[in-house]
């Protein structure tokens, strides 16, 4: 589980500043138990492969989310290069909540008490 701590640790390093008690964390939740009783990460390490083989191709996808009826909480890393400030105004535009998570790349690991207060809030309003 270290190992796998340690790992994580490196290749998550953009979801924001974590304690050592919420890597600890991640790590045991993020590991599985393989037939050999060696212990792995509890994904895919590849899963990206195939979006770095083919480009990205421009889709506009706003005809879908001008459909959205429900409210919305859009989370953006503030650091995140997919989630970009205009895309993040724009859904603010329409209506939908925001929560602009500092120091954190596109995906913030959601576990400190300010964003899981925030996300409460939302859920709950």
């Amino acid at each position: 589980v270290d190992a796998i701590e340690r790992h994580l640790r490196l290749i998550h390093a953009p979801f924001g500043p974590l304690t050592d008690a919420q890597w600890a964390h991640l790590a045991r939740h993020s590991a599985r138990t393989l037939p050999d009783g060696h212990l792995a990460v509890h994904y895919d390490p590849g899963i990206a492969a195939p979006l770095a083989a083919t480009p990205a191709a421009a889709v506009d996808l706003w005809a879908f989310w001008d459909r959205i009826r429900i409210p919305v909480l859009a989370i953006r890393g503030a650091d995140s290069d997919l989630l970009l400030p205009d895309t993040l105004r724009r859904m603010e535009a329409s209506g939908a909540r925001s929560l602009v998570v500092p120091d954190t790349g596109h995906a913030p690991a959601l576990m400190d008490a300010g964003q899981i207060a925030a996300i409460r809030a939302f859920l709950l309003g």
